[in-house]
């Protein structure tokens, strides 16, 4: 195997990654995966499902279990969509490094109203006081329970994590974990429990995603999109909603390089290189 080659026949990976599990998002977004012969992961807070998270409706069990039976995956987000994380330092960093990892920097201080946000607000109020231990294993035990699958990718609420939180999800059980760091995944060079996304809100069109997809098989990467909101209408003037028929077009486009492309849940990207990086080790 090659430095280029983990993902052979394919030039790179796609994960779809929808956070939050809005009802919304996944009445437009699967008989578009459908449509298409994708497959796309849910990240879901267990706390909030047939609730309201933000304002806006979350799927219910039922509408999950579809997502599973159309090959899709169902990842924690955690119990409460708390943030675990109560670094300001170690937020700033990362935040750092991503701003120096994207060409569009000016979109990415528009993205960032998040973070200034929370600063404003005080880090105190958050991760400090969240039982991390509790977020982590009942979130995946509620999903294996009421799914009947096996639950082994994270997403973090926020996109905050610290060494110690890295820790804790491979003890409990899981196999990999997303941020929310701009960026690429160089296949070769992983941190399994780092994984950097591209980000959709307002600004994103599909010819900017297109562009992260050619940089992805230009390079051999996995490439990780995290939408939110995905719908006809944006509730609330939602920082993070994508329309329908921006990311349909984005979804034509991968189609049209199917033969370039492996777009598979974030557990089966994740075990695929694993995989093949041992067997590259060991030979």
């Amino acid at each position: 195997m090659g430095e280029k080659d983990v993902f052979w026949p394919y030039r790179c990976a796609v994960i779809l990654s929808f956070d939050d599990c809005y009802k919304l998002t996944l009445k437009t977004v699967l008989p578009l995966l459908k449509k298409y012969g994708l497959k796309g992961s849910f990240n879901l807070a267990v706390g909030f499902v047939g609730k309201e998270l933000g304002g806006l409706k979350v799927a219910d069990w039922g509408d999950l279990q579809t997502a599973v039976e159309l090959g899709c995956e169902v990842a924690s987000h955690s119990v409460s969509h708390s943030d675990l994380s109560g670094s300001i330092t170690e937020a700033f960093m990362r935040f750092a490094k991503s701003f120096l990892n994207t060409s569009e920097k000016l979109h990415f201080l528009k993205r960032s109203s998040k973070l200034f946000f929370r600063i404003k607000k005080g880090f105190s109020k958050y991760g400090n006081k969240v039982d991390i231990d509790r977020e982590l294993k009942e979130s995946k035990i509620k999903i294996e329970e009421m799914l009947s699958i096996n639950c082994s990718a994270f997403v973090y609420p926020g996109g905050w994590y610290n060494e110690s939180i890295k820790s804790l999800c491979r003890k409990v059980g899981y196999k990999s974990a997303r941020s929310m760091d701009i960026g690429f995944n160089d296949p070769n060079h992983l941190d399994y429990f780092a994984l950097k996304t591209q980000v959709w809100d307002l600004w994103t069109k599909a010819e900017e995603a297109n562009e992260w997809v050619n940089q992805a098989i230009k390079e051999g990467y996995c490439l990780v999109e995290c939408f939110h909101l995905v719908g006809d209408r944006n509730p609330n003037n939602y920082m993070y909603f994508s329309p329908l028929n921006e990311v349909e077009k984005h979804f034509r486009y991968i189609l049209s390089r199917k033969k370039e492309i492996m777009v598979e849940t974030q557990t089966n990207v994740i075990e695929l290189i694993r995989v093949r990086n041992q067997n590259y080790v060991a030979h």
